[in-house]
């Protein structure tokens, strides 16, 4: 339980810095924030991030469980952290070769 709670945290920061960096490349109301905005005033409050960032974690959880069984053993762990690692390189690799272009 202690390593879940360790690596939901973990999905949640990275997923932030996902969404700051997508919100940074298509202005205040890129399409993250218009998602999570649920009633469009502009603003994000606390219930509308905090069940934007429980769908995300649902998500990323129906990924790591490999055999639906609604538990994450740690092989399941482990291999999620490897593939989120590799997603999150080849994002990065992506932002760079763009920031490259672009200059």
């Amino acid at each position: 339980m202690k390593y879940l709670t360790i690596f939901a945290l973990m999905l949640s920061v990275l997923a932030v810095s996902a969404q700051a960096e997508e919100g940074r490349e298509h202005g205040k109301r890129g399409k993250h924030f218009q998602e999570t905005d649920v009633n469009g005033d502009g603003k994000i409050s606390r219930e509308e991030f905090l069940t934007a960032r429980q769908k995300k974690m649902e998500e990323h959880f129906g990924r790591m469980d490999a055999n639906n069984d609604g538990q994450l053993t740690k092989e399941e762990l482990k291999e999620g952290r490897k593939k989120m690692r590799k997603h999150m390189k080849e994002r990065r690799e992506k932002r760079k070769e763009r920031r490259e272009s672009e200059e």
